[in-house]
């Protein structure tokens, strides 16, 4: 029987969204026979400081016949701040990383959380002890973070570039991104493209439920909903769609306009919300995954926003349940993009407004609503 094993970043009891995406994957190879290892670390996002010291003394679980997960205990901060969040990165690239000598696998399969450093070292360790290796690019660092030109972009391309290297296989969710990886290499023969899959599927939606997640989210059958719901970090640039929705207020009140998520810029975001004093936009919650399909077909128009170039370097992991939604799109993303021009392809109808550009979105949804009207 061969062995595969996962070095992950997250997994139960953290309710990550990433782990809808492997957790299936690792289902599949046991399907196939295989025996899978799971090295994580100890446990903290949404936790309680009980919660988290119970797990700290959690070092090995045997989950199923063939499943058996390694609890790493690493650094784990008491308060956030940015230099804390890098010595827990740090912890688990090492830490993580090292506790793959004492396991006899075939192959591994590497991601890119937290970036570079968990998969760099994990590969040089694979490689030593000969190996396969699968690495997983759900994020091309540093490319999402820093500009060619800055000194941290050269160190920590240097890493990206020998973990790609090392790899035997190397698994990338898009077109845009498989060119922004073979821009660091000739990696052409071991890329291929596997798009994230729908997270939560509903096969029927169930009509009571609709009715109550539109209560719940405050969608109003009288007016046009534009909801984003997903991620809040500074990549996902929410303010494009705030910064719009002023515009559009000045000029009508037939949109409301519903934000759903968490993330870094969650609180700024929710303050400039209620800065606004506008009963037509409310800021809410990550939601549970499985009312993330009745969110977005609940929707009048569902948002995809991105900073300029980060659609070359990621891919919003919501765009499969978007599309499966089948209602209008509005993607803040770069016009000239593989990921546009498939959206396009699959998507009810789409509206592509360029990057940051309050203004331009503001005045398509009024010339929509004019048109609707007219």
């Amino acid at each position: 029987m061969k062995t595969i094993t996962f070095l992950l970043m997250y997994y139960k009891p953290e309710n990550h969204t990433i782990n809808y995406v492997y957790n299936p994957i690792i289902n599949d190879y046991i399907k196939q026979g295989y025996r899978v290892n799971i090295i994580v670390p100890n446990p903290t996002r949404g936790l309680s400081r009980a919660k988290i010291k119970e797990y700290q003394n959690k070092a090995e679980e045997k989950i199923d016949e063939n499943l058996l997960l390694y609890r790493v205990n690493c650094f784990t901060y008491k308060r956030y701040n940015k230099f804390n969040l890098l010595l827990r990165y740090l912890s688990v690239s090492s830490r993580c990383a090292r506790k793959l000598k004492k396991i006899k696998s075939d192959i591994v399969f590497l991601q890119t959380s937290p970036p570079i450093f968990y998969a760099y070292k994990a590969s040089k360790i694979a490689k030593k002890k000969n190996i396969s290796i699968v690495y997983n690019v759900q994020d091309i660092y540093p490319d999402n973070i820093f500009k060619e030109n800055k000194l941290l972009y050269k160190i920590i391309d240097h890493y990206q570039k020998k973990t790609l290297n090392n790899a035997d296989v190397i698994t990338t969710l898009s077109d845009d991104m498989k060119n922004t990886l073979l821009k660091k290499g000739e990696f052409k023969n071991k890329i291929k493209i596997i798009p994230n899959p729908v997270t939560f599927k509903v096969d029927q939606y169930n009509k009571q439920l609709l009715e109550k997640v539109s209560i719940d989210y405050s969608f109003k059958k009288d007016k046009i909903n534009v909801v984003y719901a997903g991620n809040m970090g500074y990549l996902q640039d929410i303010d494009v769609i705030i910064s719009a929705a002023k515009k559009v207020f000045k000029k009508t009140n037939k949109y409301n306009f519903i934000l759903i998520g968490e993330g870094a810029q969650k609180e700024r975001l929710n303050k400039e919300v209620k800065s606004l004093n506008n009963e037509n936009i409310k800021i809410y919650n990550m939601a549970p995954m499985e009312l993330s399909p009745y969110i977005y077909k609940l929707a009048d128009y569902n948002v995809i926003s991105l900073l300029p170039n980060v659609i070359y370097t990621a891919c919003p992991l919501k765009t499969a349940m978007i599309i499966e939604a089948d209602k209008k799109v509005i993607a803040c993303v770069d016009k000239d993009s593989e990921y546009v021009k498939e959206l396009n392809e699959k998507v009810k109808e789409l509206i592509v407004i360029s990057n940051r550009n309050a203004e331009k979105l503001a005045k398509e949804l009024i010339k929509r609503l004019k048109s609707n009207e007219e």
